[in-house]
């Protein structure tokens, strides 16, 4: 299953970064559970599909691009760990650059929860991940 949840990811991350936003909400499972990295504002966790498509699009909806790319996926079996670099342009030229992982849990192939740390440790601990050397 664990490789199939790797997979699943890969797909969220494509289908979110080719701008396909409809697409990227039908990757989600109904009773998503989405928990922002705890410098955000808004920590509490956002619940179910529609939810988290209003919390995300208010996110990036800011910029005129907005895009993740993988820089290293852990596969945990049940739980997925991707760190990302995040970009973003606005059309006024301002840009934002930041580093971002996520403790990634699938369901019936569809992404169930996800729980969003500024740091690798953070994540790994929420999915259970002993560090490893190197990690």
């Amino acid at each position: 299953m664990s490789q199939e949840n790797v997979r699943a990811v890969r797909r969220l991350l494509d289908t979110f970064n080719s701008g396909d936003f409809d697409g990227w909400v039908r990757e989600l499972h109904d009773d998503v559970v989405w928990v922002p990295i705890p410098e955000y504002t808004e920590t509490e966790a956002v619940r179910g599909r529609e939810s988290v498509r209003e919390f995300v699009a208010d996110w990036v909806g800011a910029w005129d691009r907005y895009t993740v790319e993988v820089t290293r996926i852990i596969d945990g079996g049940d739980w997925v760990v991707v760190g990302g670099h995040h970009g973003a342009r606005h059309r006024s030229g301002a840009q934002m650059s930041m580093e971002m992982w996520v403790a990634a849990a699938y369901r019936d192939g569809r992404g169930v929860e996800f729980r969003w740390f500024t740091d690798q440790a953070g994540a790994l601990e929420a999915a259970g991940i002993e560090a490893q050397p190197g990690q």
